[in-house]
């Protein structure tokens, strides 16, 4: 943190500097040229050509001359105040551009979190939200099950009307996933897993996803429709020993006539399974009935 701090602060003086510095020691527009002295000498000398030549006479050839010595002071003298206000003005622009950083920083450490910018901050803000988490769950858990009932659908529903305006939080399409089907909503909690799946592609997505469709069906109700079957053959590809898929392919095959192919997929999978898994069994009876030739070519 203390890193982040001092490379912020030398970057944000670095910044303010270049900005304040033109402003504050920026010379004055305009000022004194070497050309007033020559315009004044240059109007007294027609002042006194045109009195020498008697188109005015001497008390107005004075007075002109007069005018003319004060109008080159006046002008003198108005580059000089205006560079004056303008400095000021300029002084105070780089006030402020000085004190917006001091201000930001203020603003920071009121509604922003600078506990992130270390470690111990992280894990500090971490444990106090599980913590919030937990308090939260064991008041809901307190209540009666139908005011319970109404708080949980109200936070599923408002998680779904986020992930509506934000469908590329795959998170959030997980948790819905989990709430809906936690409130028995399988049809709700299975579109929810096509979305996370579909944007994430991760295996355990996928798992979920097709847990999701096999939710609701009887124990025997082993059929297998398009949209599952494409999800276990992703299964498959990612991991060739995957067990959810070899046992549903298997019978995606039996069901499409490969006996075969059911065989291998069931094969493979008794094959890594331990020696003592309640699935052998079944596994034993399913490669058997799909395959009743060859029992009857065994018998004697």
């Amino acid at each position: 943190m203390t890193g982040f701090i001092i490379v912020a602060l030398t970057l944000t003086l670095a910044s303010t500097a270049a900005i304040a510095w033109p402003l504050v020691f920026a010379k004055p527009a305009g000022g004194a040229s070497a050309d007033d002295g020559d315009g004044l000498a240059a109007r007294l000398a027609e002042i006194e050509r045109d009195r020498d030549y008697g188109l005015i006479d001497e008390a107005s050839a004075e007075d002109a001359m007069k005018e003319a010595s004060t109008a080159a002071v006046q002008d003198k003298l108005k580059p000089a105040q205006a560079g004056k206000a303008g400095r000021g003005a300029r002084l105070f622009a780089a006030l402020i551009i000085g004190a917006m950083p001091v201000a930001a920083a203020f603003l920071y450490l009121d509604i922003g979190a600078p506990y992130a910018l270390s470690e111990a901050g992280r894990q500090a803000a971490s444990t106090q939200a599980e913590q919030r988490a937990t308090e939260n769950a064991a008041a809901i858990a307190a209540m009666a099950p139908a005011e319970r009932a109404a708080i949980i659908e109200r936070m599923v529903a408002g998680l779904a009307d986020r992930l509506a305006r934000q469908p590329d939080d795959v998170d959030g399409w997980r948790m819905l996933g989990r709430s809906y089907a936690a409130l028995g909503n399988f049809a709700q909690s299975t579109d929810a897993w096509r979305e996370a799946a579909s944007r994430s592609g991760e295996a355990e997505d996928l798992r979920e996803l097709a847990a999701a469709l096999l939710s609701g069906r009887d124990a025997d109700d082993n059929q297998v429709n398009a949209e599952l079957k494409a999800v276990l053959e992703a299964l498959l590809a990612g991991n060739e020993n995957d067990p959810l898929a070899l046992y549903f392919l298997g019978h995606a095959a039996a069901q499409d006539g490969d006996a075969d192919i059911a065989v291998t997929y069931w094969t493979k999978l008794r094959a890594s399974l331990p020696p003592d898994s309640p699935l052998t069994p079944k596994l034993d009876g399913l490669i058997a009935d799909a395959r009743p030739q060859d029992d009857a070519q065994d018998q004697p």
